[in-house]
């Protein structure tokens, strides 16, 4: 997810409106990369499919952010419950 995100950041940041926030980032304009450079693609049901990727986001990927917040939502129910048995039994 950190990677796509980063890669959506360099596409974003190729546009020319983008100058101010290269400079002010510490991004250099031979860093950035335009969306007709980037590929990115998914595999469902046995297919292969593409990511849309425009100038203004970059990779649409939706399904990254979905599958961090399920991760998340486990981990966070896994993580409190432990800590929930835990303080019970020290009681």
């Amino acid at each position: 997810d950190y990677i796509v995100r980063e890669i959506n950041s360099l596409i974003m940041l190729s546009r020319d409106a983008a100058k101010d926030l290269r400079k002010q980032h510490k991004y250099k304009d031979e860093e950035t990369l335009k969306h007709e450079q980037v590929g990115a693609y998914y595999f469902t049901d046995q297919k292969i499919k593409s990511f849309s990727i425009t100038p203004d986001d970059g990779i649409h990927a939706t399904t990254f952010d979905e599958v961090i917040e399920d991760l998340n939502n486990v981990n966070d129910d896994i993580f409190y419950t432990l800590q929930e048995q835990k303080s019970t039994v020290c009681q």
